[in-house]
């Protein structure tokens, strides 16, 4: 899970087209995840800077500060992405954030 921080509730320094649906859907419940202590990124930060402990698959919270999107960090890939971009620019792109 990324989170990002934005203005106005604007998570990923995008505003949703006028004709969006105003509330968000309720995303799964967590239950007893330990999602304590979220990593805090910057738009550079990527995955071979970083030391994830578990298996593929592991969850992870994260936040991302705001304007990754339009920041100079690496992006390869679409829908999986290389270890060397960027986690928040990933997150953006892949319609997380």
């Amino acid at each position: 899970m990324v989170k990002c921080d934005g203005k106005d509730g604007d998570t990923s320094g995008v505003r949703p087209p006028p004709d969006a649906p105003s509330e968000k859907t309720p995303g799964p419940k967590l239950g007893n995840l330990p999602l304590s202590n979220p990593y805090k990124l910057t738009c550079e930060t990527t995955l071979n800077q970083l030391d994830f402990p578990g298996d593929p698959g592991s969850i992870y919270l994260a936040n991302c500060p705001e304007g990754c999107k339009d920041s100079d960090a690496i992006l390869r890939g679409t829908s999986i992405y290389t270890y060397d971009s960027s986690i928040c620019k990933a997150a953006i792109h892949s319609g997380v954030l």
